[in-house]
């Protein structure tokens, strides 16, 4: 199954322009390096190279992981609870990043145990930095039934899809996604396995626990290689959700950023489904995450930079953006 967005090849290659802008900048096009690399990108995405950021907005999902239960992890993970309501309030450092941020930061709740809603200060959030986006209260257990339902996963997609259809609305055009949660990267990597029916061998980053763990998730299951079925039995609200959000925002030809495990899970579901998706994202990388460089390995894309945080992807987005201003500004 394979839902249904508008998502085509670039109109136009945009190279021999880039090249010739860079040559009047004073330089010959081999000297700018991953400057023209990114220039090029852009300007095939915005089919211009008269390229703007307009009312730039960073969306997080965050969802909650029935089979924590069983998959037993750290109860001070990055993800929980109090983490979260201290990065929104600006009590967490990680969140200064974020208080001159040209855009905004909303954080979607797409699923999550607890209720954040009451507890995040008004004052500074003014009721539109917390979304409730729940497709329910956490994933099922996949250690023992499917993750998800059909009906959920359609559901997610539409809200992903919808929270963009609402900032084009007002006048935005680049967004940076990320996604995380407890529980989020063992299912992403649960997934992937699962999909791709990867070598344990060649996931040398693994330790026998772990793939102990993969494989008895993995092997309670029909084995397939379809995508939107493994997205029903191994898949997290927030990678959905995600999902859904990117697919709209490629589809409206916006400037989007992508940064963490569960971004670069959705990128690589997204281009089982349309496969010139690759060229209308650049992404953040994360070194130190072995299972996102695995994934980014296998797509050709741009990357804007390294993540400041494998606890928070989404926080490099400033970094990143300030990275495309500074290229709008040489251009123009």
């Amino acid at each position: 199954m394979k839902p249904l967005f508008n998502i085509r090849p670039n109109e136009k290659n945009w190279t021999k322009e880039v090249d010739y802008k860079l040559f009047q900048l004073g330089k010959a096009y081999g000297k700018w390096g991953r400057t023209r690399e990114i220039a090029i990108r852009w300007a095939s995405i915005q089919n211009t190279l008269d390229f703007r950021i307009k009312n730039p907005h960073t969306l997080l999902f965050n969802g909650g992981h029935g089979f924590l239960a069983t998959y037993d992890q750290s109860p001070n993970d990055y993800a929980d609870e109090s983490r979260i309501l201290d990065f929104l309030n600006f009590r967490d450092p990680y969140s200064a990043v974020y208080r001159d941020f040209p855009g905004k930061i909303q954080w979607i709740d797409t699923g999550i145990e607890a209720d954040l809603h009451q507890r995040v200060d008004f004052w500074i959030h003014q009721e539109n930095r917390v979304l409730d986006r729940s497709i329910a209260k956490k994933t099922k257990n996949f250690f023992f039934e499917p993750s998800m339902t059909s009906n959920e996963i359609l559901k997610g997609l539409d809200y992903g899809s919808n929270l963009i259809s609402n900032l084009q609305a007002k006048g935005c055009n680049t967004v940076i996604l990320g996604g995380l949660g407890k529980g989020a990267d063992f299912s992403n990597l649960v997934f992937y396995c699962a999909q791709s029916q990867v070598s344990f061998n060649k996931l040398t980053f693994l330790s026998r626990e772990e793939i102990a763990k993969v494989k008895r998730a993995i092997q309670k299951h029909p084995l397939s290689r379809d995508v939107f079925t493994q997205i029903n039995y191994f898949a997290g609200f927030e990678l959905v959700v995600l999902l859904g959000a990117l697919l709209q925002a490629a589809d409206f030809g916006m400037t989007i950023i992508l940064e963490g495990r569960t971004a670069a899970t959705a990128l690589y579901i997204a281009r089982h489904w349309y496969d010139v998706i690759d060229q209308k994202v650049f992404v953040v990388e994360t070194p130190s995450d072995p299972l996102e460089q695995f994934l980014l390995n296998q797509i050709n894309t741009s990357t804007l930079g390294m993540g400041v945080s494998e606890a928070f992807p989404g926080l490099s987005g400033p970094q990143a953006l300030h990275t495309l201003q500074t290229l709008s500004r040489l251009f123009k």
